[in-house]
């Protein structure tokens, strides 16, 4: 790259250029984005003069600056230029799409791409665009003169040969005009290049564009449709084929219109706030929305039973219809919520094995049948005897004659009662942050008084809190104070999906965004989504975690 550039800058200073309209002050441009790591690239005629000046023609600083000048790199010919500047030029290529993008003409060139993974924004699966002639000029393509035309193209005829060469590109995108296809040159592109051709075709007023013919046996107008046409679905076309409104059938009835409305809510945001690489094709994207709508529907799911009546028998350990969530609310209506509080942290500390279901939480919170309960007053004013009772009962509770276990979110927790990491321990430390005789109602109250009432902010600060117990790290902290919120027993709710710590779902945004930036950017990003398409961070938290494990086709998960 470096070669090719200095080749390009020798040629600035000579005579080939005179008389033609290039900005001979702005540096060649090589690349828009990263070439070195592109498999995609895009490829128009030359830069635009807006690379280098504003509307009022006034050349771009500061940092509205796309590409070096000689006046941003203090030299007075381009001759002069050593190989630090070369560095400059090279960095401002890479970087392009991260700072100040023209973005009147790269968001819609971003669209050409949609039927592949790849984008200009993104850092996970980057393209990059060329040009046949590496250099801005003052006037636009089709206002140049014949000759001038014919001048920059004999100039520049290997440039685009000399970029490819050594590139990791596989596939090369032609845009423009029919026209346009017969100006390119046939630079030395090796085999191993994949070539999709496409043109946007425009008719002469008053009748038929006649076929032309072209001299480069490797770029040749083909219609849009062709390329947007995704082979590989069954289902419909690629983005940019959507339109067609053909869907997937594995969406329940009643659940097809929202997942039409999270299809057009994606479209746009992927079009108009940030490219989404990662649902470009069709079994993607459909894999994304039922994951979305999944994780509405196990939200819902909260929302049906809190309506519903509840028999007492649920929130009896020792009968087969013992659930801890519905266990929580039938205590709430009676109106001991320190039990409900105490209920939830249990229902996320062992989890519903696969298998053995809740039978962790109703020998433990049942004492094994013995009598009595481990119910919040018992351990909270005995919690040394319930890690005696806990070590005592070990074979009981680990008979493997009988399924059990933790659920899929703390399948590498212990049930042992004395080490420092041990359930005991985990329990131990719960209690201790409650702080008895203070009330979950009054750590809730008192936090939220704080955060005048902020049900983001106070979800915030109780997660910080928590990191004084033991082995209940990021993903328990989440379903444990989400759990709360939605069945009423705090006024919180996450203002983020708290991706900083994560694993799952740090992996779906990762490939969702293409990017691999640092947690807190794809925390941002995530966040700007969920709004968007009007669903809870829950919702974005649940469905990415769940959607990075088989992107292409939906699998329900459970756990």
């Amino acid at each position: 790259m470096h070669l090719a550039l200095a080749t390009l800058l020798n040629r600035m200073d000579s005579s080939a250029f005179d008389g033609t309209s290039v900005i001979r002050w702005g540096a060649p441009v090589p690349s828009f984005g990263d070439l070195s790591v592109s498999s995609v690239a895009t490829i128009g005629l030359n830069p635009s003069n807006r690379e280098f000046v504003n509307e009022a023609g006034v050349e771009l600083c500061d940092a509205d600056r796309r590409f070096h000048t000689l006046g941003s790199l203090g030299l007075a010919a381009w001759s002069d230029a050593d190989t630090r500047h070369l560095q400059l030029i090279l960095r401002s290529c890479r970087t392009y799409f991260r700072n100040n993008p023209y973005d009147r003409w790269f968001k819609k060139l971003d669209q050409i791409l949609c039927g592949t993974a790849f984008s200009f924004y993104a850092d996970l699966y980057p393209a990059c665009h060329l040009d046949l002639i590496p250099y801005a000029t003052a006037a636009k393509w089709m206002d140049l003169e014949p000759r001038e035309r014919t001048a920059l193209l004999d100039a520049t005829a290997d440039a685009l040969g000399l970029l490819l060469r050594d590139s990791p590109v596989r596939v090369v995108i032609l845009t423009g005009s029919e026209g346009d296809a017969r100006l390119v040159p046939a630079p030395p592109i090796r085999p191993r290049h994949k070539r999709i051709r496409i043109c946007r075709e425009r008719s002469p007023v008053g009748g038929r564009s006649p076929q032309p013919r072209y001299s480069c046996p490797w770029i040749q107008p083909q219609h849009p449709e062709q390329f947007r046409c995704d082979q590989r679905s069954h289902t419909r076309h690629s983005r940019l084929g959507r339109r067609a409104k053909l869907w997937s059938t594995s969406l329940r009835p009643k659940d097809q219109k929202i997942g039409e409305g999270l299809r057009k809510a994606l479209t746009a945001f992927d079009g108009k706030v940030q490219p989404l690489p990662g649902d470009r094709s069709a079994r993607h994207l459909e894999a994304f929305i039922e994951q979305l709508v999944e994780s509405i529907r196990r939200i819902r799911y909260i929302d049906t039973i809190k309506a519903r009546p509840i028999s007492a028998d649920c929130a009896d350990p020792q009968r087969e219809c013992f659930d801890p969530i519905k266990a929580a609310l039938v205590h709430q209506r009676a109106g001991n919520e320190e039990e409900a509080f105490w209920l939830v942290f249990l229902f996320v500390h062992f989890g519903k094995h696969a298998r053995g279901g809740w039978r962790y939480i109703r020998q433990i919170y049942g004492r094994c049948g013995e009598g009595g309960l481990w119910d919040w007053m018992s351990t909270s004013t005995d919690s040394h005897g319930f890690r005696e009772w806990l070590h005592e009962h070990q074979e009981v509770l680990k008979n493997k004659d009988t399924p059990g276990g933790f659920g899929n979110h703390r399948k590498y927790e212990s049930l042992d009662a004395r080490s420092e990491n041990g359930s005991g321990a985990v329990i131990e430390s719960y209690v201790e942050w409650v702080n008895p005789p203070r009330t979950h109602d009054a750590l809730v109250a008192g936090i939220l008084a704080n955060v005048a009432n902020d049900p983001g902010q106070a979800f915030a600060r109780l997660y910080e809190s928590m990191d004084a117990l033991k082995r209940f790290g990021r993903t328990a902290r989440f379903d444990y104070l989400t759990m709360l919120g939605k069945l009423g027993l705090a006024n919180i709710a996450p203002a983020s999906p708290y991706l900083i710590g994560a694993t799952g779902p740090l992996t779906g945004a990762r490939l969702l965004f293409g990017i691999t930036g640092p947690p807190s950017r794809l925390d941002e990003l995530t966040t700007k989504l969920g709004d968007h398409l009007g669903v809870g961070m829950q919702v974005m938290e649940d469905s990415l975690c769940n959607w990075q494990k088989s992107p292409a086709e939906f699998k329900a998960f459970r756990g």
